[in-house]
């Protein structure tokens, strides 16, 4: 049976391109080994794909919190919405699974997030409880930016019993003027998690 389950954070135009609308410093250079490693993802050992989608509208955004941090990006239906990574790179034994979210953190328990696989769709909190018991105990993660919708979800993993695998040349920060607490996971993550629970490969 499958143990893992690959998490593919924010990886949208807006964020992974230069000229998207809120771009990620150096995003553009995790498309090509990015291809390269989901297009070799071995049914045998995942057990799923998960993307999560940074999703916004015009109307929601002005009046968020994150509208005094950020301009308007990844609307949804817009080409900076969409990934950069095609599905259809995934071998075809391997289910994929879609989540939008409007905020950094895709736990934030103010939400009612549902996770879409076809025309099925779940409540977050109880999908990642059925994926344990399935047997997944281990989640991959990859994708933007490390410093904050990665390090949410990371969190998040790991405080829900998971063991958390961070694909480090595949993810990107902001540099918001911390340094290596910014763009370094082994920084980034030491005063937050016992080490043990997350590996950096």
């Amino acid at each position: 049976m499958a143990k893992k389950l690959l998490c593919a954070i924010d990886c949208q135009y807006d964020f992974i391109m230069s000229d998207g609308k809120l771009p990620v410093p150096n995003a553009e250079n995790i498309i090509v080994p990015g291809i390269k490693f989901l297009s070799k993802l071995d049914p045998d050992e995942y057990k799923g794909v998960f993307w999560t989608y940074d999703t916004h509208s015009d109307k929601e955004y002005v009046v968020s919190e994150e509208a005094k941090q950020f301009p308007i990006h990844c609307e949804k239906g817009t080409s900076g919405w969409t990934s950069v990574f095609s599905e259809d790179l995934v071998h075809s034994h391997i289910e994929e699974y879609v989540l939008y979210k409007d905020v950094f953190n895709m736990w934030n328990p103010e939400v009612d997030y549902e996770v879409y696989e076809g025309v099925f769709d779940h409540h977050r909190d109880s999908f990642f409880e059925s994926l344990k018991n399935e047997g997944v105990d281990t989640i991959q993660i990859f994708g933007v930016a490390l410093n904050i919708c990665v390090k949410y979800a990371v969190l998040g993993f790991v405080e829900r019993g998971f063991k958390v695998e961070l694909i480090e040349h595949l993810c990107r920060g902001i540099d918001t003027g911390k340094g290596p607490y910014d763009l370094n996971p082994h920084y980034l993550f030491e005063k937050e998690i016992e080490l043990e629970k997350l590996i950096i490969i």
